[in-house]
């Protein structure tokens, strides 16, 4: 596969071949890889399309490819067509760099890093912003490796109990070591109700993860209010930065892409 540039401008089909001028972020990874005129490349825009390429020059400031040929959006069946999406609990840096990409690799619609009681990290708006930015960053890169065109959204931070109070047209889970109930169960009631076509399967699917101690009693409280339901994945009390990414796999072995 040949290496992978996101554009944040978007890219439309063009009469092709065309040539192109490549923005700088672009050019600038071109230099660091060391490709030369004539290597092949890949870009996409995180609509779901992408287009194959090759350098023409490059020079000391200015990158110009050709774009060659326009792959569109990948068909979406109804069995992948959910929407995942990931309520993290804020967790040390690296920790969280390294959830946002995995969940990226695994196919995340949206991540929404949250403030919970017992969160490790704590963030002024200042910081706040720059690391919204920097996660956003962080599944671009992760979308370029894994060959995704869909980018996911990385959302900035905000208090768990106003993500709660939110409106969310889908269904919530929030894992918990003590539920009664494990989480394959209830989304294999979702997988029956969906080919039963009583459920849209495009509605969102969330997943509620926990900082490090864990969400306190009144969290739990507020959720269970909120219409979450709590579950389970199973004997082993997972970290944090585990949880979230097995409940992913789960979600797309019974109602995504890995079935």
């Amino acid at each position: 596969m040949p290496p992978r540039f996101f554009s944040k401008e978007a890219l439309q089909p063009h009469q092709l071949p065309c040539d192109w001028l490549a923005p700088e972020s672009i050019a600038t990874h071109i230099r660091v890889l060391r490709l030369r005129t004539g290597d092949a490349i890949a870009l996409f825009d995180g609509s779901g399309g992408e287009w194959s390429a090759e350098i023409l020059d490059i020079g000391k400031r200015l990158v110009s490819v050709r774009l060659l040929a326009h792959s569109p959006p990948l068909a979406h069946s109804q069995k992948t067509s959910h929407r995942f999406v990931l309520v993290q609990s804020l967790v040390a840096a690296e920790k969280m760099d390294w959830v946002i990409q995995k969940a990226t690799e695994l196919g995340v619609t949206s991540v929404v890093p949250v403030r919970t009681n017992r969160s490790s990290l704590s963030l002024d708006p200042t910081r706040a912003a720059k690391k919204h930015a920097h996660w956003q960053a962080v599944a671009i890169s992760a979308c370029e490796q894994c060959g995704r065109r869909y980018l996911p959204t990385v959302e900035a931070p905000i208090a768990f109990a106003a993500w709660l109070d939110a409106p969310f047209d889908g269904d919530k889970y929030l894992l918990h070591p003590q539920a009664t109930t494990s989480l394959t169960t209830l989304l294999s009631r979702v997988g029956r109700a969906a080919d039963a076509v009583s459920v849209n399967p495009s509605r969102a699917i969330a997943l509620l993860i926990g900082p490090e101690g864990g969400f306190d009693d009144d969290e739990l409280a507020s959720a269970t209010r909120n219409g979450v339901q709590a579950a389970t994945l199973g004997p082993r009390t997972l970290r944090t930065e585990t949880a979230g990414l097995a409940g992913l796999v789960a979600l797309q072995i019974l109602l995504g892409d890995f079935a």
